[in-house]
């Protein structure tokens, strides 16, 4: 079972990378410590990289891990301040200054994530809203709320009904991490 979906996810990461190969705008890099993280879900250390970015919209492919178990994910993030980038017109490097506000940005994040560990493994759906906020240059501080629906084999009986139906999950979590973006 767990073979299957992580053979899933493998099919679905190379088709997605696979339409990035010819974009010319090299990828972001995303480094990220701290509880949980918006782009690799159930981690405390976690890197993922932007696979392709269109106005608000990026797309990113990531890995993480909790030491008893790593994630894989594939999603999307939307960015709904995100401001437009200077370029410097000597260097063609990005100019970015010191942010005065409190929030630089907020986002969403759908992502599909592959966990595997010592309980074993599951490929489950999971969305990420936070708040961001640019300490330097390239160190952001993100807080937000992480939520994963968890769906297992079998069936639950609600007691109040007694309607039987598929045993799921949601949970959600806060999130709290410091990344590093290069």
């Amino acid at each position: 079972m767990i073979i299957k979906h992580f053979t899933k996810l493998t099919i679905i990461f190379s088709f997605l990378l696979s339409m990035v190969l010819g974009q010319t705008v090299k990828p972001k890099n995303y480094r990220s410590i701290g509880f949980l993280d918006h782009k690799t879900g159930f981690s405390l250390l976690g890197y993922a990289r932007t696979l392709k970015t269109h106005k608000k919209n990026e797309f990113f492919a990531g890995v993480g891990t909790l030491i008893a178990a790593n994630t894989l994910s594939l999603g999307w993030k939307y960015s709904f301040i995100q401001k437009p980038v200077i370029y410097d017109p000597n260097t063609g490097d990005p100019i970015t200054g010191f942010s005065t506000g409190l929030i630089d940005d907020y986002y969403v994040v759908a992502s599909i994530q592959s966990v595997a560990g010592m309980g074993g493994g599951f490929v489950a759906p999971f969305f990420s809203a936070g708040f961001e906020k640019r300490l330097t240059k390239k160190i952001y501080i993100n807080i937000g709320i992480n939520s994963m629906l968890r769906i297992y084999d079998g069936e639950s009986v609600d007691d109040e009904t007694g309607e039987i139906r598929p045993a799921q999950e949601f949970v959600s979590m806060p999130t709290l991490h410091i990344n590093y973006r290069y």
